[in-house]
């Protein structure tokens, strides 16, 4: 196996996203160039798409398909801000976490 890849990142970003489509990809930018300058390649985000009846989900995707430190996460209807975080602090790896609102 792989040592990088059995390596927890350093940092993992969970972000709850509701009907943000319009600042997903500004959103993305700033986030990756923040995780970049403090811990380089050793981070996670983890977008989590709270039932958005916009285009949130297909962006969503589209990034976790074009940047392996994105994770995308569908939930299957709006369950509300708390359950979304829940569900990404369910699934990020990182030794250390930050949560940010979309």
């Amino acid at each position: 196996m792989n040592p990088a890849v059995a390596r927890p990142p350093a940092l993992s970003v969970v972000v709850p996203c509701y009907t943000e489509s319009a600042c997903i990809q500004e959103l993305y930018s700033r986030v990756t160039a923040a995780c970049s300058a403090v811990v380089g390649p050793s981070y996670e985000i983890v977008l989590v798409n709270d039932g958005s009846r916009d285009g949130t989900r297909a962006d969503i995707f589209a990034l976790a398909a074009s940047d392996a430190h994105v994770i995308a996460v569908d939930l299957a209807r709006n369950y509300g801000h708390q359950i979304a975080l829940s569900a990404g602090l369910d699934l990020c790896r990182g030794r250390r976490v930050f949560i940010l609102d979309a």
